[in-house]
Order: structure tokens, then sequence, then C-alpha cells
């Protein structure tokens, strides 16, 4: 970087890295900084990443974790799920690799046990918040509140605390004790945790004032998946990705059968395709509408899923779920077996609110032959699932054979 020199009226150039003027005593340089570094401008909690990075780079573990305690509690959880835009902002980028700043925040929590990690905080205040949510959002509020002097109580709709980080992430990324050990940070400094405590009408914003609660902080998180408003997607086999990482995540297990697809590019969807294998579905696919360079999902994950056999299927726009009316019997003996089809057991949707605000569009009643043609079409067959796509002839046979039929809601 190049800059003007005022020692000299700016009269001509120095660099960032410069020595203060010719005679200086002693003779040392000095780094100017215009700004913060782009890594940490690009982390959301604005953590110090250039400190820990250079701790954990000396084998100074517990020093990097007092660093990233300044901002947040949970170290071994983001360490291993955080979406690290820092690495895409680091400046390394320009000459080879980022540095690997969210595996170095996991090696620290690894390596020193952050619960014994003394957290500065003051003396303890009279008032007391109400937070209703223990997902991330619940978990660092709490947190923050403590370390001020302020103490909480969480309210928890589940069973277990943890919110998205507990229901909505497979332990093959996340291992629950992982999560429980960083919860207990957050416990022993006097927050009180209660689960199985939604928010009803015997536990009201109300009710929380009357107990005494100065303020409610509602961290109620996004635990609903995005319906696509398209004809069979109520049929037995289509489920939402969370709900069913949600029930994986509570009870341990959930019916995937056989055959199994997944709509979506993201991180849920291969969070869903992976758990899938684990359950022991012989087959799972991934179908996204754009390439897989453009899938949205984390690399390393896209990688780690194909190792495990999940098949990709880009370039598949669905634009609706419709049902033949009265072709039921045609249509299963068009596709059966034929190259480009999958018999499946259940179909997970794993989509953003863009992507299906993008991609979707409801199938209304018209003739067949007016619609365009169906990148890929649903159809429930005696408790399974057809998915088929348009490449070559086997749509084109399909809807020669269905000019007389009406795609019904």
């Amino acid at each position: 970087m190049v800059l003007p020199d005022e020692y000299n009226q700016k009269m001509n150039d120095r660099k960032a890295i410069y020595k203060l003027y010719a005679q200086a005593i002693p003779g040392a340089f000095a780094i100017q900084k215009v700004d913060k570094a782009p890594c940490r401008l690009a982390c959301p909690a604005g953590l110090n990443v250039q400190g820990y990075v250079q701790m954990v780079g000396q084998g100074k573990y517990k020093e990097a974790l007092q660093i990233i305690m300044e901002d947040l509690p949970l170290p071994g959880v983001l360490g291993r799920i955080c979406p690290h835009g820092c690495e895409d902002a680091c400046r390394r980028c320009e000459v080879d690799q980022p540095v690997a700043i969210r595996d170095l925040k996991r090696l620290a929590a690894d390596q020193f046990d952050p619960r014994e990690i003394e957290i500065p905080k003051i003396d303890p205040r009279d008032e007391r918040i109400a937070i209703i949510g223990s997902g991330p959002a619940g978990l660092s509020a709490a947190y923050q509140l403590a370390r001020k002097g302020i103490l909480s109580t969480i309210f928890e709709a589940l069973p277990k605390a943890g919110g998205m980080l507990r229901v909505g992430i497979p332990d093959h990324r996340l291992p629950p004790e992982i999560l429980d050990n960083e919860i207990e940070i957050i416990t022993n400094m006097g927050v009180e945790l209660k689960t199985n405590t939604p928010l009803s009408d015997d536990l009201t914003i109300d009710n929380l004032f009357d107990q005494g609660f100065k303020a409610v902080y509602l961290a109620l998180g996004a635990h609903k998946g995005i319906t696509l408003g398209v004809p069979g997607e109520q049929a037995e086999g289509v489920r939402q990705g969370v709900d069913f990482l949600r029930e994986v995540n509570l009870s341990g297990s959930a019916p995937v059968g056989k055959h199994v697809a997944i709509i979506g590019g993201g991180n849920v969807a291969i969070d869903v395709a992976r758990s899938a294998v684990r359950l022991g579905a012989e087959s799972v696919q991934i179908i996204y509408r754009r390439t897989r360079t453009e899938m949205p999902a984390w690399e390393e994950e896209i990688q780690a899923a194909e190792t495990e056999n999940v098949s990709l299927t880009c370039l598949n726009q669905f634009k609706g779920l419709p049902i033949v009316a009265g072709f039921t019997a045609k249509v299963k003996d068009l596709i059966g077996g034929r190259k480009g089809c999958c018999h499946l057991s259940a179909l997970l949707i794993a989509m953003a609110p863009e992507a299906v605000q993008g991609a979707w569009s409801a199938v209304t009643q018209e003739p067949v032959d007016q619609k365009p043609y169906l990148d890929v079409a649903f159809q429930r067959i005696k408790n399974t699932c057809w998915v088929w796509r348009e490449e070559g002839p086997l749509i084109k046979e399909w809807k020669e054979k269905a000019q007389s039929q009406t795609i019904a809601k």
C-alpha cells in the first residue's frame, strides 16, 4: 500500500510500514492501520481474529480462548459450524489460500477446556431478565448480560437446550457433548435454564413481568421450513428438512425408507442427506436447480456427502409437484425402471426462502400441452414417490401420452 508521506509535506510517497523520519531515535518502523482487518470486519461478532490466530500459532490456547470469549461464549461450537465469512475476506486469499480461521478456533477449544476460562464480570444486580429460547441468540444474550452483572432465566420449549444448535445440526457435525459443555459455561455464571417451558396460556409475557422480570428477550429462532405451495406437498413421505433433523436429533432416528431425494443445495440439504445415509437409506440424491459450483453449501460438506455416496443432480429447477389426474397406472408403467428416474421412499425439502421464491411456481389447472416442460415431476403411487427430470425423450414421451390429461391441483 502506497500513501502520501506526511513528514515530507506529501511531496513523496511511503508504504504503510515505514520509518517515522530519517532522524528518528530509536530507528524503529511503524505500521499505519486505517481500519480493522478484513477478517474482523467480516465477522458478525467482530472477533479479534488476528489476536487469537496469533495465540494459537504460539500454542497459547488458553489465551486464544480468552480473546474469543471476550465476544462470544461458544468457541467449540463455532469452531465446527461457523459460516466463516472471515476466511472469504482473508487477505491471504490474494496469495494462495485463506488462513484456516474457523479450524484454529476449534483447535483452541479442543486443546483447552473453555469451562476453565475465568470470565470477568461485575457484581450482580437485582434486576433479572427473561429470555425465551436457548438457541445461539438466547445463550449469547444470557452470557453478555451475566458479564454485566445482570442474571437471566432462559425458558426453552424443547426438552434439551441449544435451539437449532441442538435440533438443526446433526451430531456428526456438532457433537452434543461439545454443546453441553459450552452451555455449562453460561449456567456456571448464574444463568437459570428451564426446559420444556414454552410460551403458552400458562406462561405469557405478562406473566413474566408479573413474576418480577424487568425485561423479556424473545429469541425464538427459525424452526419452521418454507412451504412450497404446490400440489402433493402434504403427501406421505414428503417432509421438511428441518423437521427431519429435529426428529433425528431428539429421538436418534427417523423413517427414511430405501431411497431418498432432497430438494435444495444448502448446508441443511447436505445435513439431511448425510443423516439419511447414517439411518440406512440405500440411495440418497440431492436435487439442485443450479450448477454444483453455485451450491451454497460448504465445499467440504459437499465433498463429504459425495464420499458417502450421496449423488448430486444439478440443473434441475423445480416448478411444481403435479399430480396427473387419472394417469397413475400409465405413469407407473412409463417411468418404472427407466434411466433418469428414481423410485423414492421419501422426499425431503431443504430450501431457503429466497430459493423457494425464485425457483418454484404453483401449478394451476391447465392442459399439459400449455405448460412448459416439467424439469421435475412428482407423483404418489402406493406410498412411494417417483421423481423424474426432463432429459432426452423421457418427459417428451410422457407428455405425448398425456395430451388428453390435465394437471390437477
